[in-house]
């Protein structure tokens, strides 16, 4: 695609422009949306685990340090065994964590007195400890246990209150949540009004900026439907349809322009046709033509006489054809083989021939008199030269999904500068130096047939050329 069409004022420029600004409508506040939420979910997350977390430390707090604490007293385990320190230690990495999970101050300030408490209750239980390694009395550790009894109820106190606490907050926050989808409800509202303005304003300037170019254009292709190929388009807008008319304007004058080639190409086709026809029966053939009949005549050579005369009549057949410009193969053959019979009476002493045609060919249609002007030129310009007799070979191959034809003579053969001198001749619609004749057949094929190359010539000096072509078999 164009990169013009990309541009800002271009339709695909317009709509790509519209796009974006509704896509970043929507988009906007969906981000927003997104986000806030993501992280109102997230805050909400952490106060429910950071609940969660402060009743598991309670629970933890009430049942083992108490619990422990007491079969200590009581002797049933030893403060060493007991791991109580480590507890302690666990608990307070575990406040630690809860604190700096704390979202506002005051939880943050109640973690902080559950710390402080917590320190006071490991000073107890050190003591605890002292006691017991210097076997105070019973009373004394009794009244130490109801110290850390004290101490264990005072942190369940503040674990609750944060607890408490953490639940205001979620509500808070459970509110402002709720409040904030009232207001994006509302922007979605407002942003959905929008997009339906801009859409249909949008809309209208499409259409307008449509239908309008799209009807110049229909008027211009009716008119050029109709045989007005002078019609042109100017469009001021610089988009897809001024790339278009642009087109059609060029297309009009192209079409234009093939019609009076095409005339001017048909003009030359019929002349080149009446030439070629005119080649065939030129008054010199067949003034030599009736004299090889009499000199038979006088020679009292009826077979050649006959031979000579049914040849004539064949080869003037097959030439006029009743005006008809596509024969079948194998009269095609048969007007060459008349025209070389003809020939070998005149030069027998310097001719001979042979036709190479493969079976199953001879019902293709091919346009007529493609072979004899080649086989002539074989005749006049390789063969007579060079004084000697020579041989003209003329042949049809099937190769591929193609018959390949060839005319190949050993005669005198041309340099390679000459081959390519030639080339240019019968290519740009000379033949004055004996390739009339080629630039016949080379034009009637690229005309009827459309082959670029036309006919291909191979020739070595003093050994013979060889001239050929190939046609699809759909098309012969």
């Amino acid at each position: 695609m164009r990169a013009g069409l990309f541009k800002r004022n271009s339709i695909i420029g317009k709509i790509t422009v519209l796009f974006v600004i509704m896509f970043l409508l929507l988009l906007t506040p969906v981000v927003l949306q997104t986000y806030m939420s993501g992280r109102q979910a997230d805050a909400y997350r952490e106060i429910i685990d950071n609940i969660t977390y402060a009743n598991q430390l309670n629970t933890d707090v009430s049942e083992e340090i108490g619990q422990i604490a007491w079969n200590i007293v009581a002797g049933k385990v030893g403060f060493d065994e007991s791991g109580i320190m480590s507890l302690v230690a666990g608990i307070r990495e575990r406040m630690y964590d809860i604190r700096r999970g704390a979202r506002s101050v005051e939880s943050r300030g109640v973690m902080e007195v559950s710390l402080r408490a917590l320190n006071t209750l490991e000073i107890y239980l050190e003591r605890l400890n002292e006691n017991l390694n210097r076997r105070a009395r019973v009373e004394e550790n009794e009244i130490l246990l109801e110290e850390i009894r004290i101490c264990v109820a005072g942190i369940n106190d503040l674990l609750l209150e944060y607890s408490s606490k953490q639940v205001t907050e979620a509500a808070v926050l459970n509110e402002e949540m709720s409040r904030q989808s009232t207001i994006n409800f509302a922007i979605n509202i407002l942003l959905a009004i929008i997009v339906i303005i801009v859409g249909v304003f949008s809309f209208l300037y499409i259409s307008r900026s449509i239908l309008d170019p799209i009807e110049k254009l229909l008027l211009m292709s009716d008119k050029i439907s109709a045989g007005d190929f002078s019609v042109r388009m100017e469009l001021e807008a610089s988009d897809e349809f001024n790339i278009l008319a642009t087109g059609m304007n060029t297309m009009a004058e192209e079409i234009e322009l093939l019609i009076q080639n095409s005339i001017e190409e048909q003009k030359q086709v019929q002349k080149m046709e009446h030439k070629v026809l005119q080649a065939q029966i030129t008054p010199h053939f067949l003034y030599n033509t009736l004299d090889a009949i009499i000199w038979a005549t006088e020679a009292n050579d009826m077979k050649s006489v006959l031979t000579l005369v049914t040849s004539l009549s064949s080869f003037f057949r097959i030439s006029l054809s009743d005006g008809i410009d596509f024969i079948p193969l194998s009269d095609e053959i048969a007007h060459v083989r008349s025209y070389l019979t003809i020939q070998q009476v005149r030069y027998s002493d310097v001719l001979s021939y042979e036709i190479d045609v493969d079976e199953g060919l001879g019902g293709h249609h091919i346009l007529k008199l493609l072979l004899q002007p080649l086989v002539e030129n074989s005749l006049y310009h390789g063969i007579k030269n060079t004084r000697e007799r020579g041989k003209i070979t003329v042949s049809a191959k099937r190769n591929g999904d193609k018959i390949r034809f060839s005319v190949a003579d050993n005669g005198l053969g041309m340099t390679a500068g000459r081959v390519e001198e030639l080339k240019r001749e019968i290519n740009q619609g000379g033949g004055e130096k004996g390739g009339y004749g080629l630039f016949n057949v080379n034009r009637r094929l690229k005309l009827y047939y459309g082959l670029d190359d036309g006919i291909e010539i191979v020739s070595e000096y003093k050994k013979g050329t060889t001239v050929s072509f190939s046609l699809e078999v759909d098309n012969v």
